[in-house]
């Protein structure tokens, strides 16, 4: 390789470095909020009067869900709560009217469970409009984040080999 090229070539190579270091530490820090986008899931639940309505995820540890739902029907109220694998209640909101908002951090794997109780009205159904976003981890990582981390460490190691290159003599 010519002198001209291989200056060229590092020159390249340090620029390349640079945007993937760029584009690195963007996702490592908008992942989350990317991953949310793309996790959005939005339905409705139809809970009758006197029942119980369910809706479970499978968690790895450190994945998370965050939503909100509103309720109509009646007085626009219901009990919700969730459980652990285990059938422990970790979170319970009580009788909730309205719109309510929730997360949750699996601090174990397993089947988690959201509860919509309507056991309490005797006559009138209730819909629930729920919106929900999962972010999943890699080894304790939030996916683009781990992704993000490794574009970076490749963009620092293209910037350091541009750098440093030397022509063959």
């Amino acid at each position: 390789m010519k002198e001209e090229e291989l200056k060229k070539f590092k020159k390249s190579l340090v620029i390349t470095g640079i945007v993937i270091t760029m584009f690195g530490i963007f996702s490592t820090l908008a992942g989350p909020a990317i991953l949310t986008l793309f996790t959005k899931k939005t339905g409705s639940i139809d809970v009758p009067p006197g029942n119980c309505m369910t809706l479970t995820f499978h968690f790895d540890v450190n994945d998370e869900v965050e939503g909100y739902f509103s309720v109509r029907g009646g007085n626009d109220d219901i009990r919700f709560y969730i459980k652990d694998p285990f059938g422990k209640t970790i979170y319970a909101s009580g009788i909730v009217t309205g719109r309510h908002d929730f997360s949750l951090t699996a601090n174990t794997e397993g089947a988690y469970t959201l509860y919509f109780e309507n056991s309490f009205s005797w006559v009138t159904p209730k819909r629930i409009y729920l919106t929900t976003s999962v972010i999943g981890t890699i080894a304790g990582f939030k996916a683009l984040s781990l992704s993000g981390f490794i574009l970076m460490i490749l963009g620092v190691v293209s910037i350091v080999v541009g750098v440093v290159l030397k022509p063959k003599r």
